[in-house]
C-alpha cells in the first residue's frame, strides 16, 4: 500500500493566494507556551516533520492529518481556514481560543498515530525520529506561527476549492 495518495476529499481545498498580501504580525508566537494575549486569532502555521523526512506520501499518512484536523474542528472550536499537506511538512490557517493548546494536542494525537503507523509500516524509518536523550521526536519543535493581521484576506485573496 506504498502508493497511497492523499484522501480526495479534504485534500481537494487547495490554497490559492494568487496576489494575495497578508498582514503578518512579526512577532511570532512562541513554539511552547503562548501569551494569553496573542493565543487567540488567526495563524498561519508551518508544522514539519524532524529532518524535514518525506513521510506523507504512503501508508495513509494523509489521512492521519486530515482526521485529526476534523477532530479538532469538531471537539475543539477550531477554524480551519486554509491548509496544504506537504510531503515532509503541513501548512495551516487556523483560528482558535486557543491555538497554543490546539498545537500541543494535534502535534501529541498525530505524533502518537505516526509512530504507530511507522511500527506498522516502516520500522527503521522510526529509528529517525529518536533523539539525543532516545526519545521519540516526530515534529520540530518550532511552528514558525505568523499571526495574520487582516483577516479580510481569507474571504477577498484566498480562494478554496471545495
Amino acid at each position: 500500500m506504498s502508493g497511497t495518495s492523499p484522501p480526495s476529499g479534504l485534500l481537494q481545498t487547495i490554497l490559492v493566494m494568487s496576489s494575495a498580501t497578508l498582514y503578518f504580525n512579526e512577532k511570532a508566537m512562541p513554539s511552547r507556551r503562548v501569551a494569553i494575549e496573542l493565543n487567540a486569532g488567526i495563524y498561519y502555521l508551518t508544522l514539519t516533520v524532524e529532518r524535514w523526512y518525506y513521510l506523507f506520501d504512503r501508508f495513509d499518512r494523509w489521512q492521519i492529518l486530515a482526521d485529526s484536523l476534523r477532530f479538532c474542528q469538531e471537539h475543539k472550536d477550531l477554524q480551519l481556514n486554509g491548509y496544504v499537506f506537504m510531503l515532509n511538512h503541513v501548512h495551516l490557517i487556523v483560528s482558535s481560543p486557543d491555538v497554543a493548546g490546539f498545537l500541543r494536542d494535534f502535534k501529541r494525537f498525530t505524533s502518537k498515530q505516526l509512530r504507530e503507523n511507522l511500527q506498522l509500516n516502516e520500522p527503521r524509518v522510526l529509528e529517525l525520529f529518536i533523539d539525543k536523550q532516545g526519545k521519540y521526536q516526530f515534529w520540530m519543535e518550532t511552528n514558525a506561527p505568523k499571526k495574520i493581521e487582516n483577516p479580510k484576506f481569507l474571504s477577498a485573496e484566498t480562494d478554496l476549492h471545495p
